[in-house]
């Protein structure tokens, strides 16, 4: 990976890191103009079907980089890409991979790669084999206030940890089609459940642990119909999915609801034998919200703001993780988060479908059918 990684530093020092974009639903949902905000990436172009979609994200970024119909037509436009930003929907993922593996650029995508198990499995092996950088997109681990709940945690300020819950609200597509201009059937309940669900699933994880057994109830597709036509401003904030999930620390709760809020937002709440812990998020898009709040409750004590120490150099979510991202393909070192938390994240999700579908509790790891 360093052999391969050395033309980049050269690069880089020139004119930044030269990054490739494709897909622009899942693109937009996940890093809204956070592209154009990191000094060391350059984005030189984007790839889409939807060419009209691809040309209103150019014209966002800095530079305004040409739009293309497919990734092969972005390939042979000799773009001198160091690395991909892959965000297209789950079949075309695979393919993007491979074309990303032939050519020997590192990667930092959505999750999961494929919707075949053993396809994915061989597409991380054929990654790990080339020494590429296969990364996940996972920006709550590069959120300073993130990592202060989980020192907190694990200093004790709240004691021994029982149960945690997180509640998030999810703009609705009308909501994410007046900020992006795609059309709102893009942004579906299942499409925005799926980002955000994977996101926060991996956060309790990370807090909590390993995963045991999932329970949920998820709403079917009329819910965001629902929301975009007749639905009352009461129904809107009532959730429309629920997932439980038993870790090794304790149960996790997730629930999402639809809002037409243009504007997403996050609360997470981690009870212990000494009080608990609160974060807010608001401001941010569909699947990622930027600003936040740490609160420490304690027992007989008053409440106490928190504010990020040493979080070893984190820098906020998106940023920090694409800067991260861009210094681990350039050095040809591991990420941070590495595809197997994804894949964790991936199963656990799956196991929550098949719960709410099957009405009953399903163990893990999944016995795969």
């Amino acid at each position: 990976m360093a052999d391969e990684a050395a033309p980049h530093g050269a690069s880089m020092a020139r004119v930044g890191f030269r990054l490739g974009l494709i897909g622009v639903v899942g693109g937009r949902l996940r890093y809204g103009g956070a592209l154009g905000a990191v000094p060391r990436i350059r984005v030189v172009g984007i790839a889409d079907p939807e060419m009209r979609a691809a040309q209103a994200w150019s014209k966002t970024l800095p530079l305004r980089p040409p739009a293309y119909s497919s990734l092969s037509a972005m390939l042979e436009a000799g773009l001198d890409l160091e690395g991909l930003v892959l965000s297209s929907p789950l079949p075309l993922r695979s393919a993007a991979l491979t074309a990303a593996l032939e050519i020997g650029l590192p990667v930092i995508t959505e999750f999961p790669l494929s919707a075949n198990h053993v396809e994915e499995a061989e597409i991380v092996a054929a990654f790990e084999a080339r020494n590429l950088v296969l990364m996940p997109t996972l920006p709550r681990r590069f959120d300073p206030d993130f990592v202060q709940m989980l020192q907190s945690m694990e200093a004790g300020s709240i004691g021994v940890l029982r149960q945690a819950r997180c509640d998030w609200s999810l703009p609705s597509g009308d909501s994410e089609e007046k900020k992006t201009g795609v059309e709102s059937e893009s942004y579906g309940w299942r499409t925005l459940l799926e980002l955000a669900a994977r996101q926060a699933i991996d956060v309790g994880r990370w807090w909590f642990g390993e995963a045991v057994s999932v329970s949920a109830d998820i709403g079917p597709e009329q819910g965001a119909i629902a929301v975009r036509t007749s639905a009352t401003a009461k129904a809107l904030s009532n959730p429309v999915a629920t997932i439980i999930v038993t870790h090794d620390k304790g149960q996790f709760t997730h629930r999402f609801a639809l809002s037409r809020s243009l504007q997403a937002s996050e609360r997470y709440t981690v009870l212990g034998s000494l009080g608990h812990l609160e974060l807010a998020t608001t401001s941010g898009n569909a699947t990622h919200s930027s600003v936040s709040t740490v609160t420490l409750h304690r027992i007989g004590r008053a409440s106490a703001r928190l504010r990020p120490q040493d979080t070893g150099g984190v820098t906020k979510g998106l940023s920090g993780m694409l800067t991260h991202f861009t210094e681990c393909a350039i050095a040809g070192s591991t990420p941070r988060v590495v595809i197997e938390d994804a894949l964790a994240a991936s199963e656990i999700f799956e196991a929550a479908v098949r719960s709410s579908t099957d009405r009953c509790r399903i163990s893990l790891p999944l016995l795969r059918r």
